[in-house]
Formats: C-alpha cells, structure tokens, sequence
C-alpha cells in the first residue's frame, strides 16, 4: 500500500477490506488495527464488509472484549451500518466464549437497528 500510495494511487474501501482479510488469515489482528487508522487518516472509510471482517478477525483470537468494544464503538456512536452477517459473527462469537448477556444484549441491538431500517425505508 505504500507502493501505492507513493505512485499516487489510493486504495479503495475493497483493497483495504482485502487486505484486511488477508491479516485476518495470517492473525495479525494487531496490524490491522494500524490498517484501519491508516485507512481513515487518508479518508476512506469502512464499509460493512469491512467491518464484519475486523469483528471476526478479533473473534476468531478469542479477544471478544475487543470485538464488542469496537461493536459499542460503532452503534454508539452511529458511525456505520453494519450487517446482518456481522451480527450474527459477534452474536455466535460471544456465544462461543459463553458470554451470553453480551450476545443477548447484541441480538437486541441488531434487532432495533432492523426495525429502524424498516421504519426509514
């Protein structure tokens, strides 16, 4: 990505998110952490997808704490839309490390952020 930056070229949100899934299949949760400020500091911003993938890279570490702090993160602060996939990868995640009030508490989440979508639309 330096590369590309120095030749002028910006990574889209896909490259970023592309990249992201590979540091998730190599573990690298912590430079993906870096990733992610990168990709901000220059403007673009995370999609849906991308989030669902930094959800399950924290997960799949067993840093569910992580995960639902970034989660909070998000939903508090209306920062972004996420997907129903991405819900579901927290909601099994938490439930997977047996933290079952906070997968209660994210199923309630999802499901006013469902209703609200329905409202708006």
């Amino acid at each position: 990505f330096k590369l590309m930056h120095k030749q002028g070229v910006v990574p889209d949100v896909v490259a970023y998110t592309a990249l992201l899934q590979a540091l998730r299949k190599g573990r690298q949760w912590q430079l993906m952490e870096h990733v992610i400020r990168t990709m901000r500091s220059v403007g673009t911003m995370p999609n849906a997808r991308t989030h669902a993938v930094i959800l399950e890279a924290f997960l799949d570490q067993n840093h569910w704490s992580r995960a639902l702090s970034y989660f909070y993160q998000l939903t508090d602060s209306g920062e972004a839309q996420l997907s129903t996939h991405a819900y579901v990868a927290l909601i099994r995640g938490l439930g997977r490390a047996n933290q079952v009030s906070e997968a209660e508490e994210v199923f309630i989440r999802a499901t006013a952020a469902a209703a609200a979508a329905a409202g708006a639309g």
